[in-house]
């Protein structure tokens, strides 16, 4: 009987452990992902009135700290016109993405302890096989949601935010302008090629403890 609860604890052990490093993997892309996303806007902005490309690239610079410093507490452009709904929104985001980078925190430490406790008892190995397994899955994922990326991207709204203040009106909120569809497609390519990345890192450390 204490085989079986042991065998069942080292089991949810292995999930939690996995659990922890696919979400650190995760929290890093985002994080990631949204620092590089300000190379985007070259690509993918459309004109705002009375705004040169300049100016754009200085208010999502500001934005980029709002939503990532705890201590600013509202967002102020310079150059682009704001609503309060628009504010608010930002706000919503602002929770979603501390709350990324404390999970990155959290599960980069015990991502770290586990990988270097694996490395000193040669176990790097192990990786190998569920890491192939996430190589595919993780892109065949990020294809369908591109397919249909629009709808996707209103579900998610929907189910993450409890008003509409994420419906903006390109005339009182034209920063939409700059947060396009193709913006996100982008960002979306990005995650996919990070965590590939990253996945292949573990896959060479795993792969070279096998000689």
């Amino acid at each position: 009987m204490n085989g079986i609860w042991m065998n069942i604890k080292n089991n949810i052990m292995v999930v939690l452990k996995w659990c922890s490093l696919i979400l650190c993997l995760v929290s890093m892309a985002i994080f990631l992902t949204l620092n590089f996303s300000i190379i985007f806007v070259f690509f993918s902005h459309q004109e705002i009135s009375g705004v040169t490309h300049g100016e754009i690239l200085r208010d999502y610079g500001h934005l980029l700290l709002f939503l990532q410093v705890p201590g600013m507490h509202t967002i102020n452009f310079q150059f682009i016109p704001i609503s309060v709904s628009g504010k608010i929104h930002f706000s919503d985001v602002k929770q979603l993405i501390l709350l990324n980078e404390l999970i990155l925190i959290i599960t980069g430490c015990l991502t770290y302890y586990e990988i270097s406790r694996q490395k000193k008892k040669h176990q790097l190995w192990r990786l190998i096989l569920p890491i192939k397994g996430l190589v595919v899955f993780i892109p065949t994922m990020m294809l369908i949601l591109l397919i249909n990326f629009n709808s996707w991207f209103i579900k998610f709204h929907e189910l993450v935010f409890s008003n509409q203040d994420w419906i903006f009106n390109p005339t009182t909120d034209p920063i939409i302008n700059v947060l396009t569809e193709n913006f996100f497609g982008l960002c979306v390519i990005a995650f996919t090629i990070l965590i590939e990345l990253m996945l292949g890192v573990l896959y060479y450390a795993g792969n070279r403890q096998l000689y």
